[in-house]
Formats: C-alpha cells, structure tokens, sequence
C-alpha cells in the first residue's frame, strides 16, 4: 500500500516513515501542502497521514481540497492541537481517522492506516453495489425484491 505522510516536523515525518516501511507500506513524504498537492497529482495513494497545522495551509483544508475534487483516499489527521471544533470540521469532510500526537505508541500508527484503507475500500463497494442495484432496477423496474 501507499502511504503520504505530510507534516512540517520531519522528526514526526521520519517516525512515521520508520513505523509504516518497518509495518510494509511503501512511503513518500511531504513537508507541507503544497509539495503534498503536487505528489497526489503524480501519483495514486492508498492514505494520506497529514499534519493539520502546517505553514502552508493545513490537512483540514487538504481534507476539503480533496473531497472537493471527488477523491476518496482514506485521510488520516494528526494534530497536537485537537478540539471539539477541529475533530467535527474533519469529519464533516469525511476524514478516515485522527491522531493525536505525540505518539505514545508509533505502533498506532500502521494499524491505524490500514484500518482507514479497508474501510475507505468497503465505503467504495458499498457504494458500486448501490449504484449496481439502481441500475437493475431501472433496467427492471417491475422486479419484486
């Protein structure tokens, strides 16, 4: 699986590479959005771990960009700064999961990830086997179910 790690930190940045190579995913970082934005476009990713305070922007406007453009990659947020606030904006946005750091456990951190993968990968086949379903029934509106 490929995994995104964006953050301005780079020790979290390295912590985090370290923990997901070491679980078997294969890693590319970024130091902020900007440069984020440029390797999503280049490339397809399975999660993206992001910061949500950053320079340059942050993940809660990485977030919206992202569903905005219909992309449905699991997005993990990790803050220092989390509230009540913060945590309802993201999941209006359809956030995957949130950390908090720092880290207790850097073990989480993989395990997290790919729980957010499988779940975005069942959102998507619920959502095919939904839209398969209208079709039949606009093909055979009279069927009894």
């Amino acid at each position: 699986m490929k995994v995104l790690v964006i953050d301005d930190d780079q020790s979290t940045l390295d912590v985090c590479r370290a923990a997901l190579e070491e679980a078997g995913f294969e890693v590319q970082v970024a130091n902020g959005t900007v440069s984020a934005l440029a390797l999503i476009d280049g490339v397809t990713f399975d999660a993206i771990l992001t910061d949500k305070n950053m320079p340059d922007g942050g993940g809660l406007g990485l977030l919206k960009t992202l569903r905005d453009r219909g992309d449905d990659v699991a997005i993990i947020l990790m803050t220092a700064y989390a509230n009540v606030d913060s945590v309802v904006r993201a999941l209006e946005l359809d956030v995957s999961d949130y950390l908090e750091k720092p880290f207790t456990d850097i073990s989480v951190v993989p395990r997290r990830v790919e729980r957010a993968v499988e779940a975005a990968r069942l959102q998507g086949c619920a959502g095919r086997i939904a839209i398969s379903w209208i079709s039949c029934e606009s093909v055979m509106p009279n069927w009894s179910h």
